[in-house]
């Protein structure tokens, strides 16, 4: 390879090895050119076996091409040295804001939900087309998420909220309030007492 940006990245990643700890993980960014090979690099030097995961992120000024599709993302490669590695949440508790917006409802044991679509865009001809249970998806040019088995499963497990007025919805996360946490925000990060 040579004296070369590749052959750099190489070197770079045997080191960032021998160098973490062994509950240790990295996480590599780099631009969509070379982001191919660094993942191949990567894979080599750590195994293929303790790749965790690729992070997509959008960027908020994507560049705008005259030719071709705009670069709109850009990408981590999160590496750990062993399967035991460490992982640091970051949450925090979801604001009065949140809770009070999007888990309204309350189960028969006082505990907040929140809800989620069972119908999708567009008509079909087969079972999700269908009417069920007295709601017609089809006139409203939707049609169900899953078959109508799903449905009846979800609902035998109480998964389905059935409201006075308007179309079922599929029961998400049901949980005190007090357990619901979101991803720390970089914000939060640098205003943080802790840090």
């Amino acid at each position: 390879m040579g004296n070369t940006p590749k052959q750099w990245f190489y070197e770079t990643a045997v080191l960032l090895h021998e160098l973490l700890a062994q509950n240790g993980s990295v996480y590599v960014h780099l631009d969509w050119r070379l982001v191919h090979y660094a993942k191949n690099v990567l894979g080599e030097v750590f195994g293929e076996d303790l790749f965790q995961n690729q992070i997509i992120w959008a960027r908020t000024n994507p560049q705008k091409t005259r030719k071709g599709y705009g670069r709109i993302h850009g990408v981590l490669l999160f590496y750990a040295k062993s399967q035991d590695f460490a992982w640091n949440s970051q949450l925090r508790p979801l604001s009065d804001k949140h809770l009070a917006r999007h888990y309204q409802r309350e189960d028969e044991h006082g505990r907040r939900f929140d809800v989620a679509e069972l119908t999708a865009p567009g008509t079909t001809k087969g079972p999700s087309g269908m009417p069920c249970r007295g709601f017609d998806v089809a006139a409203l040019g939707r049609h169900w998420r899953m078959s109508p088995e799903k449905l009846d499963k979800l609902d035998e497990e109480g998964r389905i909220h059935w409201p006075k007025n308007g179309f079922p919805r599929l029961i998400g996360q049901v949980t005190p309030p007090a357990e619901h946490f979101a991803p720390q925000s970089r914000a939060a990060l640098a205003t943080s007492p802790d840090k």
